[in-house]
């Protein structure tokens, strides 16, 4: 499934300073933890004081006493930017668990090179001393920071996405395969990978070229999100191929009612450059954990079952045996 709350590019608040997305007209909420920030008892009151000039971004901070506090208010309100003391360095963990897009700024007194290493790679996206909390700076920082975060989580989102299709890739389905079986395993139902894979569609792409090829991907990715679950995850897996993830299964025999609306949905013709296209499609299901409980094993299983089908006629779903004494069966 495609992530839907994907957001763009942040805007600039001014040349050189963009913002995340959720800074709206420049305005920037800041919370900062007490617990850390005792040697700066004048910081709160310098922020209030708003921007010096129309394009620097405008601070509306905010304080809570310590992490606790800290991890409550990001549950209930906007937080844009955090900032912590040197003494709450070991607690950017914790709040990275709730805020995992928010920068997290860091406030010390040391200026060594290996304190700021050391504090970046505990999770701070930045480090500041004294000199950068006063006038402008302290602005600039803030909005720096939360630009990085935001590019970094498009450079995230790109990397887990297929590019042609803007379905999940193979890496983002084996992450959600794992979140998935466990909770799975917290209310014992099942999880299926279903794989699905195109058939002739080299043939394809010899008759009519690549870009209508390209097209035709594209559109059968969108057909096939249309019969997923806002639970389910579907992804391209291969050149022509894709594989979907069917969550919270209560019985073996629940998986067969969502796939087998597959061939009658991919066997409406598809209208690409002005040129009517039919398909078919080889499937193969794999259940955890009957068909194992790691992703390679659980997918290379449905892939397995899908090339069976696939070599044999085409056009059908084929799920493998399943152990003694379940039954095994083909859903047709």
């Amino acid at each position: 499934m495609m992530d839907r709350g994907a957001r763009s590019m942040p805007s600039p608040v001014d040349p050189g300073l963009p913002v995340m997305g959720d800074v709206v007209d420049g305005v920037i909420s800041v919370m900062m933890v007490e617990s850390g920030l005792s040697a700066c008892p004048t910081l709160l009151a310098d922020m209030q004081d708003g921007p010096g000039h129309s394009h620097e971004p405008n601070l509306q901070p905010f304080s809570v006493p310590d992490l606790e506090a800290a991890a409550a208010q990001l549950r209930n309100r906007r937080v844009d930017v955090i900032l912590l003391g040197r003494g709450e360095a070991a607690g950017i963990a914790e709040l990275r668990a709730s805020a995992a897009e928010r920068p997290i700024l860091l406030v010390t007194d040391d200026p060594g090179i290996d304190s700021a290493r050391h504090m970046i790679g505990a999770g701070a996206e930045d480090v500041l001393l004294p000199a950068d909390l006063k006038g402008k700076n302290l602005g600039r920082r803030i909005a720096l920071a939360i630009a990085r975060k935001a590019f970094e989580r498009q450079l995230l989102c790109h990397a887990r996405e297929d590019a042609l299709t803007g379905l999940a890739n193979g890496a983002l389905l084996e992450e959600r395969f794992i979140r998935a079986l466990a909770r799975a395993d917290r209310h014992a139902t099942l999880v299926g990978l279903v794989a699905i894979d195109l058939d002739g569609f080299d043939g394809l792409i010899a008759h009519h070229g690549q870009k209508v090829a390209d097209g035709l991907l594209s559109s059968v990715g969108q057909r096939l999100l249309g019969e997923t679950r806002q639970i389910d995850t579907l992804a391209r897996t291969r050149d022509h191929g894709f594989t979907w993830l069917v969550e919270d299964l209560p019985a073996i025999d629940d998986i067969s009612a969502l796939v087998n609306r597959l061939p009658s949905q991919l066997a409406r013709p598809f209208l690409l450059d002005g040129k009517e296209i039919r398909l078919t499609a080889s499937a193969g299901v794999a259940i955890c954990p009957f068909h194992g409980r790691d992703f390679q094993t659980v997918h290379g299983m449905a892939e397995a079952a899908m090339l069976d089908v696939s070599t044999i006629s085409g056009d059908a779903l084929l799920m493998p045996p399943l152990p003694q004494p379940m039954r095994s069966a083909a859903l047709t």
